[in-house]
């Protein structure tokens, strides 16, 4: 069996690592995988792990995002075919399921064409109706 090893990232800053690690009653190694992600303080912290929508990042910063929800808009109002594009990574399934169970919840034509794990340019494609 194929053995893997984390390698961590070295952070010079012990002072930071040891009090984030005192003040969550977490690892230092925890703590320092944290200080990666520039979270440095108990309230950094408590909003990474307990988020909040008035947290998030307005999704229309993203490119192409007005127009994409254009489209959505139009597919569910003229019962068109919808498919989503997903992968078999943890984020990837998540957030197809999301956007899976969300639009069936609206009564919408829809199936998921997911990449697979062995050759990730092959693509099976699955309706659920």
């Amino acid at each position: 069996m194929l053995q893997k090893r984390w390698n961590i990232k070295e952070i010079k800053d012990d002072f930071t690592v040891e009090t984030l690690a005192e003040s969550l009653n977490i690892s230092e190694t925890l703590a320092r995988l944290l200080v990666q992600r520039n979270i440095k303080s108990f309230n950094e912290a408590k909003l990474f792990f307990r988020p909040s929508l008035e947290y998030l990042h307005d999704p229309f910063l993203m490119d192409g995002m007005e127009t994409a929800t254009h489209r959505l808009i139009k597919a569910l109002t003229e019962n068109e075919q919808i498919t989503i594009y997903g992968d078999y990574d943890v984020d990837g399934t998540c957030a197809t399921s999301v956007l899976y169970l969300f639009l069936k919840a609206l009564d919408a034509k829809c199936g998921v064409l997911h990449s697979q794990k062995i050759n990730r340019r092959i693509w099976d494609f699955e309706t659920r109706n």
